[in-house]
């Protein structure tokens, strides 16, 4: 396995860069209600999440598609995709017809989501391939913020909402990157690490089955958990800065700048953490989460908040990535990419989940409120921490972890 940082290993990185790019349409909600006055609102804020109805199902179709097509073929079809369905409202006047282009869209992301970590982790081991895992969040920031920064300046220059959709056309030129460096379609190799080896031994029922092993039902649950807990801030922040008159939706838009910028450096650490954290990688990472939102929760200062943020951002850059890694290390041998994306379906079951339960959480125990929330989703992600840490002890000697798991 190459272990050298190179154009291929750079074609793969920007596998993630359009992967997470729903949210552009947000930011011209407000033209697009205005040009179709005739639609409900309700239905215009719609196109912002609509993508979700083919996100979900294509993940767990993936696997056969790249069966179908090879890999690489796969991930060029997600991405373009991704680049098609999100430029494509530029030409269209028909609500019904934008609908479906954020369709398109989400079927583009659905591939990707899963395959941006497939790609890694077929092609490389060991701390090459933890590497690439942690760049692959950087990337997806980066790529946030890119779509951001176009769609923010044809915005600015008064061209209207339309072209603010054709800062999709960004992804052209990684696209074409892609299609000369990605890695070429390798048959699978059926020997695997020592510890798979030992886990396939000990449990090789696991093994035989489609889809699920035990240590890949522990990481998709443990996903979920972090999801819907975490996201306690990214749901509140808003309103907390509002209720204690210390920031505004802008400042909020900063603070959500800093937490991704936040999680980019920890990723980029990611090969040192886990060699210097090791098994307990996972829940340290998700100690330093919950204790940035606590912070954010506690203080009555916008210091204090950015203080929390960027604590918040460093422990997420390493929990979401490392959860990924563990669950595709665990998933049946040869089904890396649907190990992947059942765990994936794990943060979008956690994200749907979340306002319910926290705010059912926050008006049982405290006040309701948006502090209220981030402080129970806080506390909240310190127990599943711990929990996590406990189960993991029982379940590692028995074969169903990775030793580092």
């Amino acid at each position: 396995m190459k272990n050298t940082f190179g154009k291929q290993e750079f074609a793969v990185v920007l596998v993630s860069l359009l992967r997470q790019g729903a949210m552009v349409l947000s930011v011209v909600l407000s033209q697009i209600a205005a040009e179709f006055n005739q639609i409900p609102v309700t239905y215009i804020k719609i196109l912002v999440s609509v993508n979700t109805i083919a996100i979900f199902p294509t993940l767990f179709l993936a696997d056969r598609i790249t069966a179908k097509l090879g890999l690489r073929k796969t991930v060029l079809l997600g991405a373009m995709l991704i680049i098609i369905g999100g430029a494509m409202p530029f030409f269209l006047y028909n609500y019904a017809l934008i609908f479906f282009s954020r369709i398109v869209l989400g079927f583009g992301m659905g591939l990707l989501t899963p395959l941006s970590a497939t790609v890694v982790t077929d092609n490389y081991e060991g701390e090459m391939k933890t590497r690439l895992i942690g760049m692959r969040t950087t990337a997806a920031n980066a790529g946030n913020m890119l779509l951001s920064l176009f769609s923010g300046l044809l915005i600015g220059l008064g061209l209207g909402w339309r072209w603010a959709m054709l800062s999709y056309l960004v992804g052209v030129p990684a696209w074409l990157f892609m299609l000369w460096f990605l890695p070429k379609d390798v048959k699978k190799e059926t020997k695997d690490s020592p510890d798979r080896e030992q886990m396939r031994a000990d449990h090789p029922a696991q093994e035989r089955s489609s889809i699920f092993t035990v240590g890949l039902v522990y990481y998709t649950i443990l996903m979920i958990m972090l999801i819907i807990f975490s996201s306690s801030m990214n749901m509140n922040i808003s309103l907390y800065l509002s209720e204690n008159r210390i920031g505004s939706g802008s400042t909020a838009s900063i603070l959500s700048m800093l937490l991704q910028f936040a999680s980019s450096i920890s990723s980029l650490m990611l090969t040192w953490v886990v060699s210097t954290f090791k098994r307990n990688t996972i829940p340290v990472s998700f100690i330093v989460q919950a204790a940035g939102i606590l912070i954010c929760a506690l203080s009555n200062s916008l210091l204090g908040v950015i203080l929390g943020t960027f604590v918040c951002g460093l422990g997420t850059g390493v929990s979401l990535t490392t959860v990924i890694l563990r669950a595709s290390e665990s998933a049946p041998l040869g089904k890396a990419t649907l190990g992947v994306s059942v765990v994936s379906a794990g943060i979008y079951i956690g994200q749907l989940a979340s306002p319910v339960i926290i705010d059912f959480l926050s008006s049982a125990l405290l006040a309701g409120n948006a502090r209220s929330c981030m402080l129970v989703g806080g506390c909240a992600l310190l127990i599943t921490a711990v929990l996590g840490a406990v189960f993991a002890n029982v379940l590692r000697p028995g074969g169903y972890l990775p030793a580092d798991g």
